[in-house]
């Protein structure tokens, strides 16, 4: 129990802390209400916490109080506090740094503050802060430093906006001496920043600037995993003023130590860092953005050559040593006093870097070392009215500083076309110096509905760039992977056709579905050498923070009505040019409805173009899914017949993606189909050809792909209108070719594919088994014993191909939707009740694991387990049902509403009498309790739940989302809180964090991180709260999770706000909230408005 000052809030007579000057049950209680109104403050402002315990001195050195008879705080580190002293022998004020209370007894912790103040001591400069002495009281450790007068270099930057180029330049002089001295020790400091700089401003002018707080140096013999990252989201250093190496976790020297020296002479001179935003956008930033050199537009051209050279990403391109750069600030002070330009070449030795302001200059190779764009879709050659867009393109492929375009239009507008027109231009002088093209078109991969998958594609592109070993890492860490092996080359990437794979009108419209997706399009925005070219019908919502800079966005219009003449004209009809203006107005201009509108009217009626109006006349106004092609389609149907053309177009409907000679060959065999093939048997090689050009020359079926002969595609308009129609109108003929297909496919793979490539005839073999109402076999003959290989999951969590996985299982239930199983397969092959508890369990998991816990599909899916297991007595996947609807309920219900369930989960788990339930149904109660204000039972449950969990011999089980035992700590910390047993408390919250990784439980982690930085706030440290909150930011974006993100964002923005970035911070805040909203986060929304208020 701690010893610290209690008082009692007059409302609820709870005991809390003289420190804090809220009561924090009352304002718990008070946000679960959602009784904080506009404007009211839910947390004042705490005070800051006094020493952490009575001790008033340490040996001969006295602590120095302020006029409230507390010591006066100099500043607080990671591990120790720092505070004004009085050296009682020598009569001289001293800085003390004392251990903090909270690692007293952590061995590790007592070293590395040993570590830090040896470092230190061993080094003496007068722009150096002097260590001189190390001691310890009691359990306590402090050691003693000069205290320097005056303040810190940001509170003077802060207080002038921006500093004079001389006394900016003098402050860098003197601290780069300081930092030859920190080298010569073989230290790193590793976090030079403008808190750590103390100054002091002389009557004379003059100005004295001295290093202080060395708790992150390491010496340069230490291993490199201490240089950065060593765990998820763990960071030594403060990510605005680190270097690029820090961030990639490899060894840092002392030119990392320069670099920082750069970002602060940067915030000197222009008042601002060079990169800001979200921890992880700077970490983004400074590992791959260019200089935003437009911001330095006032300041003499010497010193921004000499920021260029301080800041190269490449340690190697920088000055070497501290001793290099004070050798060329006297030569670039020289050249401003003489108002001369310099050179990079004059400044340093290592070459010049270009620019990042500017063109490309391109190397002198004749063409790109490998090239791959036979994944895109095969257009018409004719293009008009784009010569603008063509102009965009081209100056942006030169343009250094964009790294990505996305072109957005509806379908059939000209995306392709319009990009398969520019590679060829790009093509005809050898790519302009790419060395790298790929190009991979998402329809021609093929799609379906709301689940389709990158998974193909990142297989595929990984092989293709060079990755050993595409099955390694979650599926972001996959797209870091490709971006980096894409963006550190001169890579041209065309992406086509991203729309399947994006969220569709709602909250979350556009944003990608798939986490290895916005990996790489994010790392791609941030840093590019290259290009990357973007088709899709949505905007791309995941990268939108970076347009008008580093992602420009073209919205492709409809052609002009003499554009669009041209292009009737090219496909031969004739009529005077008013009259063609006029039927591309009626046409609004969409390229797919005219071309074919210019081909049926030159096949049936010669081209005449008064013959239109018979089409014009039935027009829809809504042009957004390609109503106006399917007119003309209509009409080319019926000019066509029921005869050979139609139903092979027909047939091309069965696909998502090209078809090959041999699929086509598995339908054309005997007998035919009724319905469909009667036309198309026994045909002769000059009859076969006749028809595709017929179709060909009626723009319905795409041309001759040179990569793969004897493939057919067309347009994916066409493909959906005339599949529509074998689905709906010959049903029949629609089961016996998914039947065909099915066996077809299921021979193409191996017996147990062990990559994507190999596993991915067997997706599409469950798909057309299941349209072909093959359900059992499909089930029970490939999906479990071949993909999932029983209880292994191989596809899902060997391969990672979640997305995949999810897709074919959307196949087993009624026209997709979640929860409803498919009933009546032919015969034989109908689903027993057990299937359709397997196939919802798994379903429900998959859907969770992807799209979040809160997602409503994953709801139902449960909803339905819990009947099932019901009728077939199946208690332990009941009981995971309920808690997995329990949690739902939590985070989108009424809190009374989720303790309903949670007493049911308890009520099984009893009835089971087994050790894993009782667990998770303590678990279940200490948080549903806690966040109904009981903390007593809470506090008693999460002990229960302990106290199994200690006992040993229980194990996750496969179904929980997140172990049980990491949350029973954490609302064990909570309650100890509001008990106000804050050491308990502290002890039990850095047990939890530890806890979760070691069980590599990623959800877990989430929720610790959540909690560690709900506790950090409530106590008024800020600086925790930040840490926290960018670690539970990079874990979710890592992860994809849904509901954490924004969470996380929240806490980040009141942590900058709390700090004084108050305008960020409040915007930051407000987008976690209204996303948030979208996704009905309603258990903790009240207590962000608190925040935000």
């Amino acid at each position: 129990m701690s010893t610290e000052a209690q008082r009692t809030c007059p409302s609820c007579g709870n005991e809390f802390s003289v420190a804090t000057e809220f009561c924090p049950i009352c304002m718990l209680r008070k946000g679960l209400a959602g009784g904080i109104e506009s404007g009211e403050s839910s947390v004042e402002e705490a005070a800051k916490p006094t020493l952490e315990r009575t001790v008033k001195r340490f040996e001969h050195y006295e602590l120095v109080t302020g006029e409230d008879c507390k010591p006066v705080e100099l500043g607080r580190g990671a591990m120790g506090v720092t505070y004004k002293a009085f050296d009682v022998d020598l009569h001289c004020p001293v800085t003390l740094k004392i251990i903090t209370e909270k690692y007293l007894g952590d061995e590790s912790a007592r070293l590395r503050f040993l570590r830090e103040a040896r470092a230190a001591a061993s080094v003496r400069h007068p722009n150096v802060a002097s260590v001189f002495h190390l001691g310890r009281t009691g359990d306590s450790y402090f050691y003693a430093m000069e205290f320097v007068e005056g303040e810190t270099l940001e509170k003077l930057i802060k207080r002038s906006g921006r500093l004079d180029v001389k006394l900016a330049l003098e402050i860098a002089t003197q601290v780069a001496a300081g930092l030859a001295a920190v080298h010569e020790q073989h230290l790193v400091h590793r976090d030079i920043k403008p808190t750590n700089i103390m100054v002091r401003l002389k009557d004379d002018r003059s100005v004295t600037a001295k290093i202080i707080d060395l708790g992150l140096a390491k010496t340069l013999d230490e291993s490199a995993s201490e240089a950065g990252i060593s765990s998820p989201g763990a960071f030594a250093g403060t990510p605005e003023f680190a270097s690029p190496e820090q961030f990639a976790g490899v060894g840092v020297d002392i030119r990392s130590d320069v670099y920082s020296l750069g970002v602060t002479l940067w915030e000197m001179v222009t008042g601002k860092p060079p990169f800001r935003g979200t921890a992880a956008e700077v970490m983004h930033q400074h590992q791959h953005a260019p200089l935003p050199v437009e911001g330095l537009k006032d300041v003499p051209q010497p010193v921004v050559v000499l920021l260029e050279a301080l800041l190269e990403k490449d340690p190697a391109r920088r000055f070497q040593n501290p001793g290099e750069l004070l050798k060329a600030i006297p030569i670039l002070a020289g050249a401003i006093d003489a108002g001369r330009k310099i050179t990079r070449q004059r400044l340093q030795k290592t070459p010049s870097t270009v620019s990042p302001v500017g063109h490309r200059r391109p190397p002198a190779r004749m063409g790109p070392k490998k090239i791959s764009v036979a994944r895109l879709p095969v257009t018409g050659s004719n293009l008009f009215g784009r010569e603008e867009d063509i102009v965009f393109l081209d100056a942006a492929w030169e343009n250094q500083q964009v790294n990505i375009v996305t072109i957005i239009a509806w379908a059939g507008v000209g995306k392709s076309t319009l990009v398969n027109h520019w590679l060829g231009r790009m093509a005809a002088e050898h790519y302009r110096s790419a060395q790298l093209v790929f190009g991979w078109s998402f329809y021609r991969q093929g799609t379906s509905g709301g689940t389709s998958s990158a998974d193909e594609f990142l297989d595929a592109a990984l092989t293709w760039f060079g990755d050993p070993d595409p099955r390694i890492g979650t599926a972001w860490e996959k797209g870091e992977k490709l971006a980096k092996l894409i963006a550190h080359r001169r890579t041209l990437l065309v992406l086509d056709g991203l729309e399947p794979l994006q969220n569709p009108p709602g909250p979350q419209e556009g944003r990608l579905r798939e986490p290895s997706l916005q990996a790489l399009l994010r790392e791609l925005a941030a840093f590019n050498k290259g290009l990357c070219v973007v088709t899709t019908r949505t905007a791309v919502a995941d990268i939108v923070d970076h347009e008008r800079t580093s992602v420009l966005r073209r919205d492709l219009e409809q052609i002009s009505s003499d554009a669009g003449a041209q292009l009737l004209r090219a496909l031969g009809v004739k009529g005077d040019e008013a009259e063609l203006r006029t039927a591309s107005n009626e046409f609004t201009g969409h390229c797919l409805a005219l071309t074919l509108l210019g081909s049926y009217l030159t096949d049936a009626y010669n081209g005449d173009i008064r013959h239109r109006k018979e089409i014009s006349e039935h027009l829809a106004y809504d042009v957004r899914q390609g109503a106006h092609a399917r007119k003309v389609m209509e009409s080319y149907q019926s000019w066509l017949g029921e005869g050979p053309e139609v139903s092979l177009l027909r047939m091309l409907g069965l696909f998502d993606r090209p078809a090959d000679e041999k699929v086509l060959g598995a339908l054309l065999k005997p007998p035919n189909i009724r319905s469909l093939t009667e036309s198309l048997i026994d045909l002769s090689p000059i009859e076969w050809r006749t028809i595709l050009a017929r179709l060909r020359r009626a723009r319905l079926l795409a041309p001759e792909d040179p990569h793969h002969p004897g493939h057919l595609d067309t347009h994916p308009l066409v493909r959906e209108y005339f599949g529509e129609q074998l689905r709906n109108q010959r049903t029949e003929a629609w089961k016996e070719c998914n039947r065909r297909l099915h066996n077809h496919y299921r021979t193409l793979a191996p017996e147990l594919p062990n990559s994507f490539k190999d596993m991915e005839p067997l997706f599409l073999a469950v798909i057309c088994g299941c349209r072909a109402g093959l359900f059992r076999e499909a089930l029970h003959q490939i999906y479990i014993p071949r993909i999932q290989r029983g209880n292994a999951c191989f596809a899902a969590n060997v391969l990672g191909a979640r997305g995949a996985v999810l897709w074919a299982l959307a196949h087993f239930f009624e026209n997709g939707h979640w929860g409803s199983p498919a009933e009546m397969g032919v015969e034989g092959q109908s689903l027993t009740p057990e299937d359709h508890l397997y196939i919802l369990m798994q379903a429900a998991l998959y859907l969770t694991v992807t799209r979040g816990f809160a997602a409503p599909e994953a709801r139902t899916c449960y909803e339905r387990v819990e009947s099932l297991c019901h009728s077939l007595n199946r208690p332990f996947l009941l009981y995971s049902a309920l808690t997995s609807r329990w949690r739902y309920s939590l985070w989108t219900d009424k809190v009374t509403a989720t303790k309903q369930i949670a007493e049911r989960v308890y009520s099984l788990a009893q009835e089971q009498n087994d050790a894993r339930l009782m667990m998770g149904a303590y678990r279940v109660l200490a948080s549903t309790l806690y966040f109904l204000g009981d903390f007593e039972a809470s506090r008693q449950y999460a002990l229960r739940g302990l106290e199994i969990w200690r006992s040993g011999g229980v194990q996750r089980q496969a179904e929980e989302v997140s172990a049980p035992a990491v949350n029973c700590l954490c609302f064990k910390a909570l309650t100890e809180w509001h008990f106000g047993e804050t050491d308990s408390c502290k002890a039990t919250m850095a047990a939890a964090i530890p806890l979760a990784k070691d069980l590599n439980d990623m959800p877990a982690l989430a929720v610790a991180l959540f909690f560690a930085a709900y506790l950090a706030h409530i106590q008024g440290n800020c600086a925790e709260v930040e840490r926290s909150a960018l670690n539970l930011v990079e874990l979710s974006t890592r992860q994809n999770f849904a509901v954490w993100l924004p969470i996380g964002a929240i806490l980040r923005g009141w942590a900058r706000s709390a700090a004084g970035d108050t305008d960020e911070g409040l915007a930051e805040i407000e987008g976690g909230i209204a996303e948030c909203r979208a996704t009905e986060l309603l258990l903790i929304l009240p207590y962000f408005l608190a925040l935000k208020a």
